[in-house]
């Protein structure tokens, strides 16, 4: 992490993260500790990352396996994870 900076009475640190989609719902704490002995005890603030990512797969499977003409076909789309959850639209081109 960067050195602290202070400007008046306040103390602030930035901690940079590079973000991977299983980092969604990591927790993170800060902590602001007395910088003497006699000082009022320490502070913390708790924060839980929304990480957004896509999809990161997609797949289709066919029911039954050989549809053949007048029978009926069940076409299943699955994707995941992701977050937000996907809005899945089928699209048959022409």
């Amino acid at each position: 992490a960067p050195p602290q900076s202070r400007s008046g009475h306040v103390t602030s640190r930035a901690l940079h993260v590079t973000l991977a989609p299983g980092d969604n719902g990591a927790n993170f704490r800060c902590e602001a500790a007395p910088a003497r002995q006699g000082a009022p005890p320490t502070r913390s603030a708790p924060v839980r990352l929304r990480v957004i990512f896509p999809a990161q797969s997609v797949s289709i499977s066919v029911s039954p396996r050989e549809p053949r003409p007048g029978h009926a076909l069940s076409l299943t789309c699955r994707a995941g994870p992701a977050h937000p959850a996907p809005e899945l639209t089928w699209i048959r081109p022409g």
